[in-house]
């Protein structure tokens, strides 16, 4: 349970440590964000058994000279998209206000987030020819409650995806995207229940469309869909 690779951009405490905690076992955080040189970042042992990993980046590990030009061709081609990226347009006499949206965290789009995450999931999923799932599932169905040591760390990778799942939903409560009154505990014990279920689902249903119309009808019954 959990992603290959996040990338944690804002360079805070609270940001590096979720990018930590929602890695699955073998995973990288890397990060973007410059937090202050001297502060220091606590974040839990556990995951260190689960061998992820966690590593700086500075400017992208790009080079500026090469790689510049080079995404700007990727943009004229259509092969970079960054309307997407765009959540809204201020004119420059607004700046203030952006930039103090932006200190927020105000602006992300939750839903169309949630959607692609879970649209990735079963791409993945169906193009692995072995049907494998999620390592941590299958662990987590022959451990937890078998091996007091490594079924104690699958459960709280577990609990760790399941409260970042919770923390985003409350942010879309916050920007306007999720209604007021929405049980966001129960939301996020739903998606986990469904990426737990397309993990196992795979096994035997190979086909990504199959996966997805699964995934999709469970989205829009939830209200989560981005439409």
């Amino acid at each position: 349970m959990g992603v290959h690779v996040a990338f944690e951009c804002l360079g805070s405490a609270g940001t590096i440590q979720t990018a930590w905690e929602v890695l699955r076992p073998g995973g990288l955080a890397v990060v973007i964000g410059m937090p202050r040189a001297s502060e220091q970042i606590p974040i839990r042992a556990g995951g260190f058994f689960l061998e992820r990993r966690i590593a700086g980046c500075t400017y992208g590990s790009a080079d500026p000279r090469r790689d510049i030009p080079r995404l700007l061709q990727h943009v004229i081609r259509g092969e970079l998209r960054l309307d997407p990226m765009v959540t809204e347009e201020l004119p420059l006499a607004r700046a203030q206000q952006a930039l103090d949206a932006l200190a927020a965290g105000e602006g992300a789009r939750v839903k169309a987030l949630v959607t692609k995450t879970f649209r990735e999931v079963c791409r993945a999923r169906a193009s692995d020819p072995e049907g494998r799932g999620c390592m941590a599932v299958n662990c987590a169905a022959e451990l937890c409650n078998v091996d007091k040591e490594l079924g104690g760390l699958l459960t709280e990778a577990i609990l760790g995806s399941l409260d970042c799942l919770e923390k985003l939903l409350r942010l879309g409560v916050k920007q306007g995207e999720i209604a007021k009154d929405a049980d966001t505990h129960a939301l996020a014990l739903a998606l986990q229940n469904l990426l737990i279920g397309l993990n196992l689902m795979c096994k035997v249903v190979r086909d990504e469309a199959e996966l997805w119309l699964a995934a999709e009808t469970t989205l829009r019954g939830l209200g989560l869909l981005d439409e």
